[in-house]
């Protein structure tokens, strides 16, 4: 219940925001680094170096947002940058590296 609504004037607009799901026990990372392929979602990790491609079970998703629910652990390194060279294998240096 919205306090005080009593005093607000007719014809009065809000918004509204409610939780229809929550993702407990999940990793959360940014939409745009999941990819598809024959209904199958994955994402790249970094991993010695390389891109690794690793498949992952999506549970919830905004427009900004994935929670996945498998094919991750907490602290892996995921890549959020689209290169067109960008596969399974391909020699990457993380944002770290390129700083020193």
């Amino acid at each position: 219940m919205l306090a005080d609504a009593a005093d607000l004037p007719d014809g009065t607009t809000v918004e509204l925001t409610t939780v229809t799901h929550v993702a407990d026990n999940s990793v959360l990372i940014p939409y745009d680094a999941l990819y598809f392929e024959g209904g199958n979602a994955y994402v790249y990790v970094s991993q010695d170096g390389k891109a690794v491609k690793k498949l992952v079970t999506v549970y919830l998703y905004s427009t900004d947002m994935a929670a996945l629910s498998a094919g991750l652990f907490a602290g892996q390194e995921i890549i959020t940058t689209w290169a067109p060279t960008l596969k399974d294998g391909t020699l990457i240096k993380t944002s770290t590296e390129k700083e020193q």
